[in-house]
């Protein structure tokens, strides 16, 4: 659940973030389009005055003019190539009328681009594509994943602890129970299991161990009373006979008064 939470954590994150990127590309594509024919000039391109300001403060846009044969006419910002940036089937639907967002990559570092359809004031169309970097998205991105996991860590331990203390906890009563169970089963019938201190699904066992307990020792005891009163019912008549027949070894007897004896014996 903390995993899904996080993964979810990042995921809006990443998405919040590009959109955020995407108004800001929107924005300056749209005041790129419009300061591109200004005075009645052909298509151009203005140089970003991030000199004149804190550069450090400003992403850095590079922007790219596409004829309609797909030939880039211009190009301004940190570009050390002159290839088109955008594919075909994008450019196709700028020269559409659409406004197509593209992720691309410049000397293998990925970016964004929005390409726009323009007509200068000698009919020409044209597109322009404005990008820019999302190394600082990505930047950002990489410190949220590394505080995320830290979160995730930190909660995996306090989790795993909270667990193994309550799962401790809870297993305490049944460890009580185990060895006392254990010294009834050496030698002490006559204990029962500690009464329990809650009326739950651990007393509620308890109870019924012991009303087991109690009923096995009434078992126990009947048949130790059976085997006393056994005991003594048969003493008397044993010893009848064990007289009766050690007085008839007493000396040689005939078989009439062997069989006398044994029928004497036969009926006690």
């Amino acid at each position: 659940l903390i995993t899904m939470a996080l993964v979810g954590e990042h995921a809006g994150a990443r998405a919040y973030g590009y959109h955020e990127l995407d108004l800001h590309l929107r924005t300056v594509a749209a005041t790129e389009l419009a300061s591109s024919t200004d005075q009645g000039a052909p298509i151009h391109l203005h140089d970003f005055p991030a000199s004149a300001l804190n550069e450090s403060e400003f992403a850095p846009k590079f922007s790219q003019v596409y004829t309609t044969d797909g030939r880039v006419l211009l190009q301004k910002g940190a570009l050390s190539t002159t290839r088109p940036l955008i594919d075909d089937a994008t450019l196709a639907a700028a020269f559409a009328g659409e406004a197509p967002l593209v992720d691309i990559r410049h000397d293998g570092v990925p970016g964004r681009m929005v390409a726009l359809r323009t007509t200068d004031d000698f009919g020409n169309t044209y597109v322009i594509a404005v990008g820019m970097l999302t190394t600082q998205v990505e930047a950002a991105l990489a410190r949220l994943d590394w505080m995320l996991g830290t979160i995730w860590l930190v909660a995996l331990v306090v989790t795993g602890g909270l667990g193994y203390a309550l799962a401790s906890r809870a297993l305490e009563p049944i460890d009580r129970i185990t060895a006392r169970a254990a010294e009834i089963a050496r030698d002490q019938i006559t204990a029962r299991l500690d009464p329990p201190r809650v009326d739950d699904e651990i007393g509620r066992m308890t109870h019924l161990l012991n009303a087991m307990l109690d009923r096995l020792h009434e078992v126990i005891d009947a048949n130790r009373h059976f085997a006393a009163d056994a005991s003594h019912e048969l003493r008397g008549p044993l010893t009848a006979m064990a007289g009766e027949i050690d007085v008839t070894l007493t000396r040689d007897r005939g078989a009439d008064e062997y069989r006398d004896t044994l029928v004497v014996v036969r009926r006690r």
